[in-house]
């Protein structure tokens, strides 16, 4: 997913009120507006090689979820502007959002911090495609924050698009765990430009700027489920604009990932079906 370049970020709260007894009715409460040139609370100075402020709140809502305390959501900033070109230091955010439906102003939006994300050592991750370690992926500093889940104890779970990977932060930002993945979801060879990820170079794993979109966590919070944005290179992915191809998602526990699973789309290739089992492939019927 690209960062989102607008003046205005626009939280709408909806909520439902029934409608006799059968069906629900939704209806707009308010419209929360923050300015897409905000400064964010990282405490950075300075600009970007093309002039962007580093502490411009910029692209919100690459991911967001509820903590479950108070009124407070937690979000991924995506890889910065320029689309992976600047060495973009990788953050989240947390905000307060309220909603008053009585009130004058019946959305009140509130950033509340601003959390770099570090490796193990203390390193920033940076949003540069080319910030990759070629010869042991796993140690480059690149990271492409497209899913978020908040844990126990102020802990949080990020999907990364580069890999694809999967860490767990502390509260502070700082990796704390990585989640082995199985290798069909890697490429065989990384590199710190998209077309070098491309077939005939790669001919499994995920396509560049296609990785692990999406991350949800079960409700006892002992699962995560990554999804990837795009079919693997193996499952069609170098045909990725044709409908009825399936994208994968990998279940597992927060210890180990399990088997990925290809999701089918429907006769129009609009929307993920249901998952089938390995190798299955989606042929236009109904699941």
């Amino acid at each position: 997913m690209a960062p989102i370049d607008c003046q205005r970020l626009l939280f709408v709260a909806c909520f439902a009120m029934l409608a006799g007894s059968i069906r629900a009715e939704v209806n707009l409460v308010g419209i929360g507006v923050l300015s897409g040139e905000t400064s964010d609370l990282s405490g950075l100075t300075g600009k970007f090689s093309d002039g962007t402020p580093r502490n411009r709140l910029g692209g919100l809502g690459s991911a967001l979820d509820y903590t479950g305390v108070g009124n407070r959501y937690i979000f991924a900033s995506d890889r910065g502007p320029k689309d992976g070109a600047i060495d973009f230091p990788c953050r989240i955010h947390t905000m307060d959002i309220t909603v008053s439906p009585e009130s004058k102003t019946p959305v009140q939006l509130r950033l509340t911090s601003t959390t770099l994300l570090s490796n193990e050592k203390g390193k920033p991750f940076i949003g540069a495609f080319n910030a990759v370690d070629k010869s042991k992926p796993e140690n480059s500093l690149r990271l492409d924050p497209e899913g978020i889940r908040a844990g126990r104890s102020g802990a949080f779970f990020v999907s990364d698009e580069y890999g694809p990977f999967l860490f767990e932060f502390d509260a502070l930002g700082r990796l704390t765990k990585r989640f082995s993945l199985p290798a069909k979801f890697y490429p065989s060879h990384a590199g710190g430009k998209p077309e070098e990820e491309l077939p005939p170079k790669n001919l499994k794993g995920r396509l560049p700027n296609r990785g692990m979109e999406g991350l949800a966590i079960s409700p006892d919070g002992d699962k995560l489920i990554g999804i990837l944005q795009s079919p693997l290179i193996q499952d069609g992915g170098r045909r990725v604009f044709r409908p009825r191809r399936p994208g994968r998602a990998g279940p597992g526990s927060r210890g180990s990932c399990g088997p990925g699973f290809p999701l089918r789309c429907d006769r129009r290739g609009r929307g993920l079906r249901s998952p089938r089992c390995r190798g299955a492939r989606d042929r236009g019927r109904r699941p």
